[in-house]
């Protein structure tokens, strides 16, 4: 049966800053009987987009985080092949409290190749990325983990080494940590290996980590090592350059300098700290990239981002930066959702254990405010270049958590802005110096720091204040006595919880995209309660401490306690992190890609890191 033609009017997108050309395009189930394709492939998961390149009409499923591509018709018109990118989870820069600067993570490794398709389910297994190493000490960042699809694994990147005064290598990883303060670079299981730090002052330049293209640059007297470079592929329709090293840190700084941070959904290394005294970035989590060719077609009306189409509604969903561009002919309302940057969650002060200077026991940290959410209609007319704008998520820090960045687009009526998250706060444990740390304001506000006998409050949602609101206010930590545990971060949905005296606060609910963006074939945004997907702007859960009468996580976006508290990423709703526990070993939770989500606050123990918060997201939805 035959399908329709494509149609002219080719326009280009945009994402992570790279021009791709490619014309959007919808495929027609073999539910449509009318215009049904025979013998090719359909499936569902992932972020859809739907595109030509040369002479060939592509489907690509993107996905950020765990799931599922379920193949539901198969054929081999095409060839039948499924081919595939996966890039394991970046390791995170190493911190550095010492006049060495630190390596940057390794990027996770990059496969690529094909299998012939069946009708079946294939989990999908998308890799975290790494923590950044804090600054009490010469602490690496923590390597990345693995992305899985089928049979086939990418390993995540080796952690780059922490700067100090003797020499350290970086770790291996599918590409290597950079080493620092002379240490060699981490070795390769997929990838290259980490640059070597250098050992001449006056820098101390460490090695930067290796990356999927070529291997990381050595430090010098003089300046730091570069990341390798990564690799850039179009597989997804859209030019994205994928598994980049993370810059070392230099020798010579200020105090709390940060690594350089890494694209989000990339897998590359986060970068490595300067000295005197800095904390790493996080490497960025992996991503799994499937494609198949597909058969009838009809073009898009307008362009950007990933193209979808569902119950008579041409969706684009920008998980990065870009431009939406309409044609002469165009003329809608279209409907939005536009969301901030996730608040990253609060970390703890290093050296301020009285009894022993080098250790930081006592921190709980809060969670990160979920960025603003807003969603409404706006007309749109003919010739228009709109520049989107994605939010990144802020990192984990003292005294607060990093906020998050504002997300927006420039509609031709007027900018639509939601904030970034608002930072929870971190604590410290002086006598001499109140404990707690209050979360900072943004689109939700992240939650109030623990331990300490002050009372502080959360951060002010809806900041700055836009109607109807965008947001909620991150939980207080002021009920005497003040507690030891960190509240959770303010979500679209909700506030956040208080800490209480004997338990952490859950984050504050997140919420769920319209029903005009809850195509069942695809997955935009992450898992909320009742296990339905479409959720986004949960808050971070506030970081806890060992208590046999409740379970030690601040969960996160409002959600409940799991059956086992170690089971990762699905203890936290609407894309946010819930709460570490440093005494069990528990780390925090990043935020999740595209979703706005708050990183969850640290827990108990020294070395405990918050999560960094989710980066934003923007849907557009029209008449077909």
């Amino acid at each position: 049966m035959a399908g329709k033609n494509i149609k002219n009017g080719n326009r280009g997108s945009n994402f992570y800053g790279f021009n791709v050309s490619g014309k959007n395009i919808k495929y027609h189930s073999i539910e449509d009987l009318e215009t049904a394709t025979p013998g090719t492939i359909n499936a569902t998961g992932g972020i859809i987009n739907e595109y030509t390149s040369g002479s060939l009409i592509y489907r690509s499923h993107s996905f950020y985080g765990p799931g599922i591509l379920t193949v539901t018709s198969f054929g081999q018109q095409y060839g039948g092949s499924l081919e595939y990118l996966l890039v394991g989870g970046g390791g995170g820069g190493g911190g550095t409290s010492s006049t060495a600067g630190a390596g940057g993570g390794g990027a996770g490794a990059l496969k690529t190749g094909s299998l012939i398709g069946a009708l079946q389910s294939y989990p999908i297994g998308v890799g975290t990325g790494g923590y950044g190493g804090n600054y009490a000490g010469q602490n690496p960042g923590t390597d990345g983990t693995d992305s899985t699809f089928a049979t086939f694994t990418a390993a995540g990147g080796g952690g780059g080494a922490g700067g100090g005064p003797s020499p350290v290598a970086g770790r291996s990883g599918g590409s290597g940590g950079g080493g620092s303060n002379g240490g060699a670079g981490g070795t390769a299981t997929d990838g290259y290996a980490g640059g070597s730090g250098s050992s001449s002052p006056p820098a101390y330049g460490a090695g930067g980590g290796g990356g999927s293209s070529s291997a990381g640059g050595n430090g010098s007297s003089s300046a730091a090592g570069t990341g390798g470079p990564g690799t850039v592929s179009s597989i997804s329709g859209i030019a994205v350059t994928y598994a980049q090293g993370g810059a070392g840190g230099n020798g010579t700084g200020s105090s709390d300098n940060l690594g350089t941070p890494a694209v989000e959904g990339t897998g590359s290394g986060g970068g490595g700290a300067a000295a005197p005294t800095g904390r790493g970035a996080p490497g960025a989590p992996g991503t799994v990239v499937i494609r198949y060719i597909i058969g009838s077609t009809t073009t898009a009306k307008a362009s950007g981002g990933s193209v979808s189409f569902y119950n008579g509604k041409t969706i684009h969903t920008f998980t990065g930066t870009g431009t939406f561009t309409t044609p002469g002919s165009f003329s809608e309302t279209v409907e939005y959702v536009v969301v901030g940057g996730g608040g990253g969650g609060g970390d703890l002060k290093p050296g301020t254990n009285p009894g022993n200077p080098t250790s930081s026991v006592g921190s709980m940290g809060g969670g990160g405010g979920a960025g603003g959410y807003r969603t409404g209609t706006t007309p749109v007319g003919s010739s228009q270049n709109m520049t989107v704008t994605i939010g990144g998520g802020g990192n984990s820090a003292y005294p607060y958590g990093v906020s998050g960045t504002n997300t927006s687009v420039n509609f031709p009526g007027g900018t639509i802005t939601s904030a970034g998250g608002g930072g929870g706060g971190g604590s410290v444990t002086l006598s001499n110096q109140p404990g707690n740390i209050a979360g900072r304001p943004g689109g939700s506000g992240g939650g109030a720091g623990g331990y300490g006998n002050n009372p502080v409050s959360g951060g002010a949602g809806n900041t700055p204040p836009v109607s109807p609101p965008q947001g909620n206010p991150g939980g207080n930590n002021t009920t005497s006595p003040y507690t030891s545990y960190g509240a959770g971060g303010g979500g679209a949905g909700g506030a956040g919880e208080d800490s209480e005296p004997s338990a952490h606060g859950s984050g504050g609910a997140g919420a769920q995209l319209p029903a005009t963006f809850r195509d069942p074939a695809q997955i935009i945004g992450a898992i909320g309660p009742g296990g339905e997907y479409f959720w986004v702007a949960g808050g971070g859960g506030g970081g806890g401490y060992p208590n046999a009468n409740r379970l030690t996580l601040g969960y996160g976006g409002g959600g409940t306690a799991p059956s086992t508290p170690t089971v990762p990423g699905y203890t936290s709703w609407s894309g946010a992190g819930h709460g570490g526990d440093g005494n069990l070993g528990i780390a925090a939770v990043h935020g999740f890609t595209g979703t706005g989500g708050g990183g969850g606050g640290a827990g108990y123990l020294a070395g405990s890191r918050g999560g960094k918060g989710g980066s934003g997201l923007v849907v557009i939805a029209y008449p077909t």
